[in-house]
């Protein structure tokens, strides 16, 4: 997401002065955790994708294939967690350039509660549902590149219009006093601030999905309690797909991320956890 590496520490536990403690010296050895804490962790993250988890959105789909699993003789496991894991991205002098030019237009403005909004009078959104259906800001790209001198400005430049939305709608996003990409007077846009930070959420979404054998299913759970179905985590699964996905400066997990992963799930990950590889 940030394009740095990231080095996973794994925490034995905190001093009451607030020191974490990690592995001892030597030779990195494996980080147990005992059977009651690990279904603990495994329930909560069945719950992600319940009535009231961020993935709820998954719910049908996955009782759905619980019930394919079913008839084979398996239960389903599904372990996910959405995230929102904040980015920070630049504009470089050709975007701000763009911009600029794209503001003479008149094509980026203030409305009277201090938001970019597009020649409609939209607020730029990079997250917003259009009518059809289309996500991450298809609404305000539309409207962006519907006028031809403004498609025109952008070409010129070489800047991507979803680069103009990003950027707008982080701004947008932003408390007031923490806003930095843009010069304004009196209401109104001045110019871009080129190479200055413009913090972004990026969407992210990992899961596992598995089928254990039937004996696995937890008494009091599943699709009649309104939640996915429990397993017993001491049991191996048959068969476990772990995805992650990502996806950089594009609104975040719940309303980015999840809805990408059903389409992920329908089209190809049940049928082969179903029918097995």
């Amino acid at each position: 997401m940030t394009g740095r590496d990231v080095r996973p520490t794994l925490v034995h536990r905190v001093t009451a002065a607030g020191e974490a403690v990690s592995e001892p010296e030597g030779e990195p050895g494996p980080f147990a955790m005992d059977a009651a804490s690990r279904q603990r962790l495994a329930d909560a993250l069945t719950r992600v994708a319940g009535p009231n988890g961020t993935a709820r959105e998954l719910r049908d789909g996955m009782q759905g294939l619980d019930a394919r699993l079913a008839r084979q003789g398996e239960v389903l496991g599904f372990f996910s967690k959405t995230g929102s894991p904040d980015n920070v991205a630049f504009v470089p002098t050709r975007t701000a350039r763009a911009l600029d030019e794209l503001i003479r237009r008149g094509a980026l403005r203030l409305d009277s509660a201090g938001r970019i909004v597009a020649r409609d009078g939209r607020p730029f959104d990079a997250d917003a549902t259009d009518a059809a259906g289309g996500r991450g800001g298809a609404a305000s790209l539309a409207t962006l590149i519907a006028d031809d001198g403004d498609r025109a400005a952008l070409a010129r430049h070489r800047v991507d219009p979803r680069t103009v939305v990003r950027v707008a709608d982080t701004w947008n996003d932003a408390r007031p006093e923490d806003r930095v990409q843009f010069e304004t007077d009196s209401g109104r846009l001045v110019r871009a601030l080129s190479v200055s930070r413009a913090d972004s959420v990026g969407a992210a979404f990992a899961f596992v999905v598995a089928a254990y054998p039937e004996s696995a299913r937890r008494p009091g759970t599943g699709a009649g309690y309104g939640y996915l179905p429990q397993v017993d985590v001491s049991e191996p699964p048959a068969r476990a797909l772990a995805v992650s996905i990502v996806i950089e400066s594009q609104g975040d997990g719940p309303t980015v991320a999840v809805p990408f992963a059903s389409e992920l799930i329908e089209e190809v990950l049940d049928d082969v956890l179903v029918e097995g590889w």
